[in-house]
């Protein structure tokens, strides 16, 4: 439905209430027709909106509404990324230690959604998508005093990455490798 959209380009444009009219007139029609997943986006978009113009109570609000949704109809990636808007609010609101617990349970979403996209090709592809996520939550965890654990946090999505890299070329990793290696290897994967 096209009335989606409209609140998006007007936000994009700078005008925050005309997009968040739009958004309203949007979910209006939107619930009418029980469209609950368009539902669902539309108040992460008016969350969004909130969010940038600084009412943050009302961004939370709308997160959580829109949050409510999508684990109510089982979508895993847009529930991780209303934790993560969540977790953007409770940071900007000065509540790091919210934001941060908002933000665990995000990643834990983007990680199990991750490992269901089937390829190694699919997995990196969605790892980058959300790569932004897992600055946030170094960056979160620097602002807490926790450089250990930023560290390690970010090693872990350095790791990860390069895992993915190598699951998708795996022939490439095999030419040239020493056959008696490669025998070895096949009876520890079994």
């Amino acid at each position: 439905m096209a009335a989606n959209f409209l609140g998006g380009a007007y936000e994009s444009l700078g005008d925050h209430d005309r997009a968040l009219a739009e958004n309203q007139d949007a979910l209006k029609l939107l619930q009418a027709a029980g469209d609950r997943r368009a539902s669902a986006q539309v108040l992460g978009d008016t969350a969004q909106v909130y969010s940038s113009t600084g009412r943050r109570e009302e961004a939370r609000d709308q997160y959580r509404r829109a949050l409510e949704e999508f684990r109510a109809i089982g979508d895993r990636s847009s529930t991780a990324k209303m934790l993560y808007g969540i977790a953007r609010v409770e940071r900007d609101s000065g509540s790091l230690e919210e934001a941060r617990r908002q933000m665990e349970a995000a990643l834990a979403g983007f990680e199990e959604v991750r490992t269901l996209a089937g390829g190694g090709e699919s997995r990196a592809s969605y790892f980058a998508l959300n790569q932004e996520a897992y600055h946030f939550y170094i960056d979160l965890l620097m602002r807490q005093g926790h450089d250990t654990l930023a560290l390690e946090a970010s090693e872990r999505a350095r790791a990860r990455s390069l895992l993915d890299m190598l699951a998708e070329s795996r022939a490439g990793l095999r030419e040239g490798a020493d056959p008696d290696l490669l025998s070895r290897e096949r009876p520890t994967q079994q």
